[in-house]
């Protein structure tokens, strides 16, 4: 199964990752990277940096640090329909 995800909800960067590679969903309006905040609850996750191809333009750095390291990924609905349910279920509740 392949998910689409994105850094944060409003960027028109967007990842193709394995449903294997995403971990760790949840419910947030903090997004990862600049910790920038959505307009509602959105389902976010978290997969490895090493899983961006190399030049690839989706937004991480390893700036902060030697990677590989988790980054928070957002999984939009409207990328993921065929999927999102399933996503969805397998989420941590909303706190």
């Amino acid at each position: 199964m392949t998910v689409t995800v994105r850094r944060q909800w409003n960027d028109w960067r967007q990842l193709q990752v394995q449903r294997e590679d995403l971990d760790g969903l949840h419910w947030s309006e903090i997004s990862g990277g600049v910790g920038a905040r959505s307009p509602c609850s959105l389902l976010q996750g978290y997969i490895s940096c090493d899983r961006i191809p190399d030049g690839s333009d989706f937004p991480h750095s390893c700036s902060h640090g030697p990677g590989p390291h988790r980054i928070k990924v957002v999984v939009v609905k409207k990328d993921n329909a065929a999927v999102f349910n399933q996503l969805a279920a397998a989420a941590l509740p909303q706190a």
